[in-house]
């Protein structure tokens, strides 16, 4: 396999394996790509696929002379919607970077990997632009908003109007509830939401909550949940200044519907 060497600020690069013949990935291991990084100090990217790996894989190395590897990250598994997600990001220190899948025995009918490397979040290097210093505070309406019954691991999505740019960041997140439950909040870049096809699906990141996350002031009233300290790039890819937010329940209580079952979440957004 080629290695391609990637210089300057940012680049992307996106390698799909697929078997020509008949559609099939083999539960094989393969190397999906060689990268060589001149002047970048960071590589992040991700593996999506229908099938989850063997032990051990994926797996992202480095080497000084593209020969002699080593490890230099473990990949968290993300099991979402779409197949199974794993992400990478860690700070290079060597010029030679490998990604690596193995199906876990089983055939597959989809592999897609993306990495990217770059020079670091500066105003100049961030891969989704310029980022600002204000902060925008996106709420969703508990009477138009998520106002439906959900059972576990049913989701309920929505598109949150208001934002100042259509790129930019999450940076914290809360949310007021009327029942104690186990939540997901999931971020999209479209209103198309989930799709099958993992080309289509337009799934960008989650935030998960347990349900003793939940705290209730004085023993009575909202249950209240929050994350700070997010991260999280966000593209509205359909250009309509939206926040594409789906709300899952992970409890065996569903949500319920109505004015018991009320939930708002409120997101701190960073425009670029």
């Amino acid at each position: 396999m080629s290695t391609e060497t990637i210089v300057g600020p940012s680049k992307r690069v996106l390698m799909l394996q697929r078997n020509d013949a008949d559609g099939v990935i083999a539960p094989a291991a393969r190397v999906l790509g060689h990268l060589r990084c001149e002047g970048l100090q960071r590589v992040s990217g991700m593996f999506l696929s229908d099938q989850p790996p063997a032990s051990g894989y994926p797996r992202v190395r480095q080497s000084a002379d593209g020969t002699n590897w080593s490890l230099v990250t473990a990949v968290a598994r993300d099991l979402s919607q779409a197949g199974y997600l794993f992400r990478f990001d860690f700070v290079r220190r060597f010029p030679y970077v490998q990604v690596e899948w193995t199906h876990g025995g089983v055939q597959g009918t989809y592999l897609r990997a993306a990495v990217e490397a770059r020079a670091g979040l500066t105003a100049s290097d961030d891969p989704i632009g310029s980022v600002s210093d204000k902060m925008q505070h996106v709420r969703t309406d508990k009477d138009t908003h998520f106002t439906g019954t959900l059972a576990q691991n049913a989701q309920e999505t929505e598109n949150v109007t208001g934002l100042d740019s259509n790129a930019g960041s999450i940076k914290s997140l809360a949310i007021l509830s009327d029942q104690q439950l186990d939540w997901d909040v999931v971020f999209y870049s479209t209103d198309g939401f989930v799709n099958a096809d993992a080309d289509v699906d337009s799934y960008l990141g989650r935030v998960e909550f347990g349900a003793a996350d939940g705290r209730q002031i004085a023993g009575t009233g909202l249950f209240r949940y929050d994350a700070f300290d997010l991260n999280l790039p966000y593209l509205d890819g359909d250009g309509t200044n939206e926040l594409h937010v789906g709300l899952v329940n992970r409890s065996a209580t569903a949500k319920a519907a109505g004015d018991t079952g009320e939930v708002v979440l409120r997101i701190g957004f960073q425009p670029q």
